[in-house]
């Protein structure tokens, strides 16, 4: 009997440090040659057709003595990102006069839950959002 108690309680422990380490995700670089993305927007309305965007990182760049990737939007370069201590940078390509071409954060890994961050949907206004949950997709490679 007691041979199965000890048994049992090595399967336990054993399972429960299988478990912790197959939660673990390696960090992967969110900026690097070759990302893609494939975009549809619907306008709300739905009068206008669905808008496809192709959208993709190549070469790189330096701005301001920084190392930036370029981001193509359907063959035109519309924008650059950097990518440092897991937080994500992007510096818009001027199109029109007047623009703003600061560099802002789109992405910070860092964050856990219960952090707040300011983000803006127009230059007149700002919202905040408390971080409730965070969750990773598995890709078809199996990497998470």
């Amino acid at each position: 009997m007691l041979g199965l108690i000890r048994n049992s309680a090595i399967f336990i422990i054993l399972f429960s440090s299988l478990i912790n380490t197959s939660n673990a995700q390696a960090y992967q670089p969110f900026v690097r040659d070759s990302a893609l993305w494939y975009i549809t927007s619907i306008n709300e309305d739905l009068r206008e057709h669905p808008v496809f965007r192709k959208i993709f990182m190549n070469g790189d760049t330096t701005i301001n003595n920084l190392g930036y990737k370029k981001i193509y939007t359907n063959q035109i370069l519309t924008g650059a990102v950097r990518e440092r201590n897991k937080i994500v940078y992007y510096r818009p390509i001027q199109l029109e006069q007047n623009e703003d071409t600061s560099e802002t954060i789109i992405y910070n890994f860092n964050w856990v839950v219960g952090d707040t961050f300011v983000y803006s949907r127009n230059p007149m206004t700002k919202d905040t959002t408390v971080i409730s949950g965070i969750d990773s997709t598995s890709l078809n490679s199996g990497q998470d």
